[in-house]
């Protein structure tokens, strides 16, 4: 019997011959093939080594750009790009991050031609393909740009004595509609973190409608994600393993700011946006009195319209003993909104930078803001703005998602007011949690007993000690 195996590389391959012959494994080492018979033990050469090629494979790229209105210029966006003839099971995906589009005319038209250069392959198994070409085309419109005629009217300069003065027109003056979502989808970029769940990722760009580009980092390597980004051209990007939440943001805000400043949408995959709410968000963020407004975030209500929380008071030690003594809903001047539906500003993100990778699903957001509050930004709801989210979308085990929300917390509070503040802070976690636990009955009674536990012996021991 015998056995052929390959060993993978590109040139040079080294061929293995395994030869079973009578009960003996014959095998390759060194420069040759040996052979062990039982006859005397000897061992012989039998042959030399052999090499063949296996040549990479080609995949195709298909690059979706989107449509513009008319601003006298050939520049185009990329919104997505997606291959075709990869492996099953093989993590490669199409890089644009330094890719340009430009359409071949200027002028206002249907199904114009872009010519899309500088792609080129990402992830884990790129090196075993290459990219029938980096150059491709495709196609697009742009619309004509939409013009505001306003009148100015003028007394005549010569009435007559027996008439009352007339108008006239005396010039006009067009101004561009610059809030278009064709013209803002220009400079804004949505990003999404997916752990599993590709059946709200369905829903939530659904809902997007491609009306902007989408990058899903995709911490689950889950064909199913990679199906559905690739369904509405959205950027997929597998990083291989769970990275977090902070981490797989930084990924993509990394890849988008190597194009360009960008406003960045945060949005979690359980959330659903529509493209009015998100312009409108987007004009809230850059309202002229505004200009040091970092991150907003619209109102939110779960599927069946009931509100949720948006704003709430930066974790302070202080702040923990306010709670303690049932004050916790006193107002507070310093405030962060919650990262399920975020929208931050290009020169913000400049001046503040990544998020910190030490927060692996919550506070993230929190930390980011709280440096924003220290360079003098701020952060704001807008209530004209509703989108739908239905939480806990990272973790159906609400044990885990609890560990790992307080184990967030306690991460914040030692980074921002060091170990004396962390043991007043759960000091004062344990206390108001074991006054709750007295007071309350039933489920309520039982969080508060585990609560004050969690606390006690501390939320990062108590995650350690369970792994």
């Amino acid at each position: 019997m015998m056995y052929l195996h390959a060993a993978e590389g590109g040139h040079g391959l080294a061929l293995v011959l395994l030869v079973l012959c009578g009960g003996v494994l014959v095998g390759a080492v060194g420069g040759g093939f040996w052979a062990r018979r039982k006859r005397r033990g000897a061992a012989a050469m039998l042959a030399p080594r052999v090499t063949a090629d296996i040549a990479p494979c080609i995949l195709t790229p298909t690059v979706t750009v989107s449509s513009k209105t008319y601003d006298g210029t050939h520049a185009a966006t990329i919104t997505g790009c997606t291959l075709g003839g990869a492996i099953g099971g093989d993590v490669v995906g199409c890089s644009t991050a330094e890719a340009t589009a430009t359409f071949t005319a200027a002028d206002a038209g249907d199904g114009i031609r872009v010519e899309v250069t500088g792609l080129a392959l990402t992830g884990w198994d790129a090196g075993n393909y290459v990219l029938a070409s980096t150059a491709v085309t495709t196609t697009a419109d742009i619309a004509p740009c939409i013009l505001t005629p306003t009148v100015t009217m003028t007394p005549d300069p010569t009435p007559s004595r027996d008439s009352a003065p007339r108008s006239t027109s005396t010039d006009f003056d067009t101004t561009l509609v610059a809030s278009s979502p064709s013209q803002m989808s220009m400079d804004l970029h949505v990003v999404i973190v997916a752990f599993h769940a590709a059946e709200q990722l369905e829903v939530c760009l659904g809902a997007l409608e491609q009306t902007a580009p989408v990058t899903v980092i995709d911490n689950s390597s889950s064909d199913a994600v990679r199906a559905v980004a690739a369904h509405h051209n959205a950027t997929y990007f597998d990083p291989g393993g769970n990275l977090g939440f902070a981490a797989g943001v930084n990924v993509a805000l990394r890849q988008i700011a190597e194009r360009g400043p960008f406003d960045v949408l945060l949005l979690n995959p359980d959330a659903v946006l529509r493209p009015r709410e998100l312009w409108q968000l987007r004009e809230a963020l850059h309202r002229p009195v505004d200009n040091r407004v970092a991150a907003i975030a619209p109102r939110l209500v779960d599927v069946d319209g009931q509100p949720q929380r948006v704003v709430w008071p930066f974790p302070t030690p202080s702040r923990a003993w306010l709670e303690a003594s049932g004050l916790g809903r006193l107002p507070s001047s310093k405030h962060f909104v919650i990262g399920a539906v975020l929208l931050m500003r290009a020169e913000a993100l400049r001046d503040i930078g990544l998020l910190d990778e030490r927060f692996f699903l919550y506070a993230a957001e929190t930390d980011w803001q709280r440096r924003a509050d220290a360079l003098g930004w701020t952060s704001d709801v807008c209530d004209d703005v509703v989108a739908t989210h239905i939480g806990a979308g990272a973790s159906l085990d609400p044990m885990l998602r609890e560990s790992l929300f307080h184990t967030a917390h306690e991460k914040y509070i030692r980074k921002w007011f060091g170990t004396t503040g962390w043991e007043s802070y759960r000091a004062a976690s344990v206390i108001g949690s074991v006054a709750r636990a007295i007071v309350l009955r039933g489920p309520r009674r039982s969080e508060a007993a585990r609560r004050a536990g969690m606390y006690l012996h501390g939320p990062q021991r108590r995650a350690a000690l369970r792994d």
